[in-house]
């Protein structure tokens, strides 16, 4: 791996990450995603290979609440 495309990877792991962070600062807003399943969510979070993982297919994790909410 070259220097660009390194920088490239690095670029779109930020992006990942800042996704991510977006979600669940989301979440937080919306009292229907505050349940059982928070600690599911931590599990992942905590989770270095899901994380790796959801990056390189480019997704992040939002939960079914969040999704019913937001389509409402």
């Amino acid at each position: 791996m070259n220097t660009a495309e390194m920088l490239q990877a690095s670029l779109k792991y930020v992006k990942f990450l800042q996704a991510q962070l977006g979600v669940l600062r989301l979440m937080e807003s919306i009292p229907r995603c505050k349940s059982e399943q928070d600690e599911h969510l931590q599990v992942f979070l905590a989770s270095p290979a899901i994380q790796e993982r959801l990056s390189t297919e480019g997704m992040c994790i939002v939960p079914n609440e969040m999704v019913d909410e937001l389509a409402a």
